[in-house]
């Protein structure tokens, strides 16, 4: 397994949690870095996975890629998944970003497949779930799409 993060925070806290859940953080690869760049340098080495989650930040800066935006970025982070996901492989994807609406969230992941050229064999979107409460001033704002690919 690996984990993949542009955040050393973050990944600190993986291993904490790895640790507190009696899972070995040794046996697990913590990645710091660009995911665009590390996603090339797999693919480069020939890595595949079963499964893929892309939960990346709302908003984030890189001095490798520059500036990701949800709104705008979400297929493209997708679309350099794709090589790495070995066929029949699962694909979750998930966001926060409450100004990318469910429907264009669920068709920028679409487009990428097809740009990717794979084909979706099983695909299930799911909003907030009823732990995270909706109101006016907190709307829905997360969204997650799991997908099998060809």
């Amino acid at each position: 397994m690996t984990s993949l993060d542009l955040s050393k925070k973050y990944l600190e806290w993986g291993k904490r949690n790895f640790s507190l859940n009696a899972l070995d953080p040794s046996r697990h690869d913590f990645v710091y870095g660009d995911v665009f760049d590390w996603f090339k340098r797999f693919a480069k080495k020939g890595r595949r996975f079963d499964v893929i989650v892309l939960d990346p930040p709302t908003f984030s800066r890189s001095r490798i890629s520059g500036a990701f935006q949800a709104e705008k970025d979400f297929g493209t982070l997708v679309t350099a998944a794709l090589p790495l996901l070995r066929s029949g492989g699962v694909l979750f994807a998930s966001t926060n970003a409450a100004r990318l609406a469910p429907q264009a969230f669920v068709e920028a992941v679409s487009a990428a497949a097809r740009a990717g050229g794979r084909r979706i064999q099983q695909s299930h979107y799911a909003p907030q779930p009823p732990d995270l409460p909706v109101s006016r001033k907190e709307p829905a704002y997360l969204k997650t799409i799991w997908v099998r690919m060809g």
